[in-house]
């Protein structure tokens, strides 16, 4: 049975929206109606479903429900559902670092050799900062750097020393210091640290300094035993639209990293507090969001980063931001604080991997009232299999990207490089259109007319010529 679904949670809260002409807004009836019809149509285009919620720091201004939180007893999604966060634990992994370092238990510029004096490892990870490590600048790799971690490690309920074993086993990239390089392990380590130097598990620090004062009793570690009130199910959405139970991924090497679960309504919470109306100082606030290197993320809008937070820059089509997002297997999420408008954005989802960054972007110019163009809802013609035969095939750019085009189920789908294949349907002659994304592949004919030697891609401002291999 196919199942055409996301689920996704956005709560923003919205004082006043501050625009460069001076002018002031609320949201009113022209955005809820462009809200209504956005979500209506990624309803239809990508399989949305999930929970809207708009409010300002006192009232609820617009809330919507679409669909599921269980697909298999048919259980509507609430406002109280609740999610696994991913790698949004690191924004709290941030605070707690900050608050360690104010209370003197800590310094970012402290190496990992000080913390564990008894393992052994190479000049270059002893070298290693707390600076680095919260920043993303350690050159300690991603998940792609663990051995056997997806084939094997991640399966398993790994203690840990076990972890540290296998994360201390790991080569550092080149260059470590002065590149971006995005890392769960450090955070890990991060984690392990404060549980040093506090004598605590990780969750129990995150209660007591930052959950409990601020009244998120919705939130706490996600062990994969312990039964968690409202707990949405997790699926993962296949390239065909099939909708499938989320594989399984123990949490355990997730710890400071993506080990948390929350709801909107704690998170909402949490963004206020950060934006002034909670426990935090004033002098505490802008240490947290302070950036912590200069190295700029390429792949998100040239951001910096701070204590577990993007810094993005105002430019002349966004608003200044601190953001934060992640994903793992059933669960996607977003979170994002507007300072000078005093407003906050969040998404959550139980579905992976959801285009994030892209509905961000698109609830941003609603809100913003910004210059905005609906989603198409992309629809093709039927092709015979001699038709559709024809263009399979691999193509290469002259930059080395490679794109791969195969025929599944009677469709055709488009890959590019490691990406997540792309469902292409039929528009008119050798025009083809993706089905999630505003992407287009026209296959350019040889000379005679029948044989497919090449494809133009355009899509998101870019265009790209592959030849037929």
């Amino acid at each position: 049975m196919k199942v055409k679904s996301k689920i996704l949670v956005i709560s923003i809260t919205l004082q006043c929206l501050s625009f460069s002409n001076g002018l002031y807004s609320q949201i009113d009836g022209k955005v809820k109606t462009k809200l209504d019809n956005y979500l209506s149509i990624q309803n239809q285009r990508i399989g949305f479903n999930g929970l809207v919620l708009i409010a300002d720091e006192e009232n609820v201004l617009y809330e919507k429900s679409i669909g599921q939180a269980s697909f298999e007893l048919q259980v509507p999604l609430t406002s109280n559902s609740t999610f696994k966060i991913a790698s949004i634990t690191k924004s709290f992994t941030g605070m707690l670092l900050t608050l360690a370092e104010q209370e003197g238990k800590l310094r970012l510029d402290d190496t990992l050799k000080i913390y564990f004096p008894d393992t052994k490892m190479s000049l270059e990870w002893e070298s290693v900062s707390l600076k680095q490590l919260i920043s993303h600048t350690s050159g300690i790799p991603h998940w792609k750097g663990y051995k056997d971690y997806w084939q094997v490690r991640s399966r398993l309920p790994l203690n840990t020393e076990q972890v540290l074993a296998d994360i201390f086993a790991m080569k550092l990239i080149v260059g470590s210091g002065t590149s971006a390089d995005y890392s769960s392990p450090a955070y890990f380590l991060l984690a392990t640290i404060l549980e040093k130097i506090y004598q605590k598990p990780y969750d129990q620090i995150f209660g007591q300094k930052i959950a409990d004062p601020l009244g998120m009793s919705n939130s706490g570690r996600y062990d994969g035993i312990k039964i968690v009130p409202g707990m949405a199910s997790g699926y993962h959405m296949l390239p065909n639209d099939s909708l499938i139970v989320a594989p399984y991924r123990d949490m355990s090497t997730m710890k400071g990293g993506g080990n948390l679960y929350s709801t909107a309504t704690d998170l909402l919470k949490w963004n206020r507090s950060l934006l002034g109306n909670g426990i935090w100082k004033e002098s505490l606030l802008k240490r947290y969001f302070a950036p912590q290197t200069e190295v700029r993320f390429l792949r998100n809008n040239n951001a910096t980063y701070a204590m577990g937070q993007y810094v993005h820059l105002k430019t002349s089509s966004r608003p200044m931001a601190y953001q934060t997002a992640g994903g793992t297997f059933g669960f996607s999420s977003i979170s994002v604080i507007y300072p000078k408008e005093k407003m906050t954005l969040i998404l959550l989802g139980n579905v992976s991997f959801l285009p994030v960054d892209e509905i961000w972007g698109d609830l941003e110019k609603i809100v913003f009232d910004r210059p905005f163009k609906l989603p198409e809802i992309v629809k093709g013609s039927l092709l015979s299999k001699v038709e559709i035969g024809k263009y399979p095939g691999t193509y290469l750019a002259d930059n080395g990207m490679k794109l791969k085009v195969a025929v599944f189920e009677d469709g055709l789908f488009a890959k590019l490089g490691n990406n997540t294949p792309l469902k292409i349907v039929h528009k008119k002659d050798n025009l083809f259109k993706a089905v999630k994304i505003d992407v287009s592949f026209e296959f350019t004919l040889s000379e005679n007319g029948t044989d497919v030697n090449g494809v133009i891609a355009n899509g998101r401002g870019q265009v790209h010529n592959f030849k037929k291999q």
